[in-house]
């Protein structure tokens, strides 16, 4: 009887082979891990501003009034934001607290500075851990005839990153036909210091890296929500 040898891995093959395979992981494993968080914070963000609009849009029905700062949105935004979302906490002490870091150290921009925060003592911390804050007293640094709205997607933890889990879209106050703006509706806007829709995306990159949240939120609007929006070329 002839035996006949049947081909198989030595065992220095096997362990090159395992080698390769650690190396291949350890190189593309972050990427996939960032990948697919980023497309996370992407959906929790639109269903968190559709969510908003809706109850927004609601409440203006309901008021029967053409101006924000004549509803509960604008006078008492804790109390709306509670009865819109499952809120765990509202957040009246100034941070750190259960809804902000330091808001002088703690929060980056895309481009790596550090950056101050607006925050208001009226912010909400939802179950999920995303915080909303309608920043009432800050309408005059956001575009005209809007109201900024910042969502952090995961409240005080990191990364605290302008842009990337933290995010600035405007709600219109009221209406004006020359623009299109439609009172209620959450998107993204540009405040006149920073540009306008004429100027050029690489431009409003620039800016959004260097902290300027709106333009951040108008850029990922403009991208359709690309989570890598932020490493586009234009």
């Amino acid at each position: 009887m002839i035996k006949t040898k049947k081909p198989a891995f030595t065992l220095s093959e096997a362990l090159i082979t395992l080698s390769v395979i650690g190396i291949l992981g350890v190189l593309v494993l972050p990427g996939l891990i960032k990948d697919t968080t980023n497309r996370a914070n992407i959906a929790l963000l639109q269903s968190t501003v559709s969510q908003l609009n809706d109850a927004v849009l609601a409440e203006l029905v309901k008021t029967n009034v053409t101006n924000i700062e004549d509803t509960a949105i604008y006078k008492t935004p804790d109390k709306f934001l509670q009865r819109t979302f499952d809120v765990a906490e509202v957040c009246t002490a100034a941070p750190p607290n259960s809804c902000y870091a330091n808001t002088t150290t703690d929060y980056k921009t895309a481009n790596g500075g550090t950056t101050s925060l607006a925050y208001s003592r009226k912010a909400v911390l939802l179950t999920n851990g995303v915080v909303i804050d309608l920043l009432t007293t800050n309408t005059t640094s956001t575009a005209p005839g809007h109201m900024p709205v910042s969502i952090d997607l995961n409240g005080p933890k990191g990364p605290n990153i302008l842009g990337v889990d933290r995010h600035l879209p405007c709600l219109a106050k009221t209406s004006d036909p020359t623009s299109g703006r439609q009172v209620g509706t959450i998107s993204g806007c540009i405040r006149t210091a920073a540009g306008s829709t004429a100027t050029a995306n690489n431009t409003l990159l620039s800016r959004c890296k260097s902290g300027n949240t709106e333009v951040c939120y108008y850029l990922l609007e403009q991208s359709g929500f690309d989570p890598n929006y932020l490493n586009k070329t234009y």
